[in-house]
């Protein structure tokens, strides 16, 4: 899988055009990032169900995001790599629509690198898997949100 594979949509309709409010909904885009090879193995295999099943519970509920329609496009990191996340992430921001954020990735070091073009896009990060100590600086990573604890935390969270 090189570049971006795929393009979700929460509904079917192919490229409906706003209008005024009560008219179509907006289109709003977010760029998805875990490695399809490498030593976590095929993380985004697993995670393009997941993704799916949460864009179609947003969608669902018509009050997460009223008049907007979440959509996400695939940009792959190879092999859980700095320098893979650093060209997909720029290869993802740069092709197809403006994206309002990055969702990804699940290796600290290839956070590390997306994050830091992210930064250059002025969007933020969303990871769910990145633990590194490092990502908790916030004047060095000020605009990522993590949904996992940094690996000390992870440990704590075991013990108890």
């Amino acid at each position: 899988h090189g570049g971006c594979t795929h393009i979700w949509e929460a509904e079917s309709e192919p490229n409906l055009v706003p209008q005024q409010p009560g008219g179509d909904k907006i289109d709003i885009w977010a760029l998805a990032m875990c490695p399809y090879t490498g030593g976590l193995g095929n993380i985004m295999g697993a995670m393009e169900l997941i993704m799916q099943q949460a864009v179609d519970e947003i969608e669902a509920n018509g009050t997460l995001l009223p008049n907007h329609r979440l959509k996400l496009q695939v940009a792959p990191d190879p092999k859980c790599s700095t320098a893979g996340a650093i060209a997909s992430t720029i290869q993802g921001l740069m092709s197809g629509p403006t994206k309002f954020a990055v969702i990804g990735d699940c290796c600290s070091g290839s956070c590390m690198g997306n994050r830091d073009v992210a930064d250059v896009y002025n969007v933020p990060s969303f990871s769910p898997f990145c633990t590194s100590p490092v990502l908790s600086n916030p004047t060095n990573y000020p605009n990522l949100v993590r949904y996992s604890p940094m690996l000390g935390g992870n440990n704590e969270v075991a013990f108890d």
